[in-house]
């Protein structure tokens, strides 16, 4: 066997005749092992590529469809009012407590800041209140306000 580049013929050594033979020969000759080599490893990647994009999609936590119907499309007496804001400076213990989310612990924590540090002059300086996380502060930004 030879191979030709240009105008050169360059000897072939039996090494590369070996690898050529094994590379061509028939698929069932060749030994179990070496096909099944790698299904664990490709097994795995495409598991973690489906767990990878599964978890890489945001979907909304609450829709606010309910069976093809907006929630401002529903009916006046299934909607409940929303009580006015709570004025996180000068609320007390109990009116804290009723703040979803606010339990009396964290109450206790807010009050304890408020009294620490003097009044919020922000809403968003909540969030500096411990255990007060982002997620938290949003669920509550409707309730509360700061005058």
């Amino acid at each position: 066997m030879h191979i030709f580049a240009a105008k050169f013929r360059i000897p072939v050594s039996k090494a590369v005749k070996d690898v050529d033979a094994q590379r061509f020969e028939p698929r069932n000759q060749r030994p179990l092992v070496r096909r099944t080599r790698f299904f664990p490893l490709v097994f795995f990647c495409y598991a973690l590529i489906l767990a990878c994009a599964a978890s890489c999609v945001k979907l909304p936590r609450r829709a606010g469809v309910v069976s093809g119907l907006t929630t401002s499309g529903l009916a006046p007496s299934t909607q409940t009012t929303t009580p006015p804001p709570v004025n996180i400076n000068t609320a007390t213990r109990e009116e804290l407590e009723r703040l979803p989310g606010i339990g009396e612990g964290l109450a206790a924590r807010i009050i304890a800041h408020r009294e620490r540090h003097g009044a919020f002059r922000r809403v968003e300086h909540l969030i500096i209140v411990r255990g007060i996380s982002e997620r938290r502060f949003e669920a509550l930004r409707a309730f509360v306000t700061v005058n």
